[in-house]
């Protein structure tokens, strides 16, 4: 392998190693802070020969204007796409309606949206439906009952009320709905010896350390996010996450002042999904976030 081919994989390296996009300004000063001292041209030459070996992979500009230049990432921009919806908007936020989802990608990756849902559509990572005159994207599966008008809940009432009039036990309309979700065994506990008992704190440190380059700068981590990593190593274990565990570490390691626990200032605008994995401080707000201290 010749110098330039070292040289080149050097930097196909370094560029698979970014956290996001980085243009080509900010490249060539992390490669100078690591005393690979390339002028631009040279640079910009390598990039495009990584690109068209499909080591790297060019994305567009992050701001527009004349003297807008590319990025580089170490995977394409559908994939990066991709991964941002299900890490970052999904993992926060199930289910979005077509039209605030293309609003929360960022402009520069909005022509890559429909490719990028596709292929989550496609790998069932992602579900479509419509109601009324919206387009709804989701992480899981809608419920049956989604698809039932509040006109048909008011028929069911009514229903109810008189088969109620011939059951020994009435049957309430939230309970069928229940049922017609498949959610008859719902209020049933999980046997304990189900439940998972060997979630460590040092566990909750690294997924914060994944997911941490997704924020952006930011160093709170949405709670949720924290969860679906739980609920995924939970379910490659085949046991069912122990939110009790989930929690106590989290309370132990902030009385401890390891991690800080914030509230979420607008638990209006939190999916019940959302709210039900989390849990209420003394002052009775939900903590949304949890910050490593040290």
């Amino acid at each position: 392998m010749t110098m330039d081919e070292l040289t080149l994989e050097f930097i196909a390296q370094h560029v698979k190693a970014l956290p996001k996009p980085t243009p080509l300004s900010t490249l060539a000063t992390k490669l100078r802070k690591l005393d690979i001292r390339i002028k631009k041209p040279e640079l910009e030459s390598a990039l495009e020969e990584l690109v068209r070996r499909h080591q790297v992979f060019c994305h567009p500009p992050h701001r527009g204007g004349r003297n807008a230049t590319p990025c580089y990432f170490g995977s394409s921009a559908v994939e990066y796409l991709k991964d941002k919806l299900l890490h970052q908007q999904f993992n926060a936020k199930p289910t979005w309606t077509e039209a605030s989802l293309r609003g929360s990608v960022p402009k520069a990756y909005v022509k890559f949206l429909d490719e990028a849902v596709g292929d989550l559509l496609h790998a069932k990572d992602l579900f479509q439906w419509r109601k009324r005159n919206s387009v709804y994207f989701s992480i899981q599966p809608p419920q049956p009952t989604e698809f039932i008008t509040q006109a048909q809940k008011d028929s069911l009432q009514r229903l109810l009320a008189g088969i109620n009039s011939y059951r020994q036990k009435p049957l309430d309309l939230t309970t069928l709905l229940e049922f017609l979700d498949g959610k008859e065994g719902i209020s049933s506990p999980p046997p304990a010896n189900l439940l998972d008992q060997d979630l460590t704190e040092e566990l909750l440190v690294r997924w914060y350390g994944q997911d941490l380059p997704q924020r952006e700068g930011l160093r709170s981590m949405p709670i949720p996010w924290t969860w679906q990593r739980y609920r995924q190593w939970c379910q490659e274990r085949g046991v069912l996450p122990n939110p009790d565990r989930f929690h106590q570490l989290l309370e132990g390691m902030a009385a401890r002042s390891h991690i800080a626990l914030i509230p979420h200032d607008s638990p209006r605008d939190l999916s019940a999904e959302e709210t039900s994995v989390l849990r209420r401080n003394f002052e009775g707000r939900l903590n949304y976030y949890w910050t490593l201290l040290s």
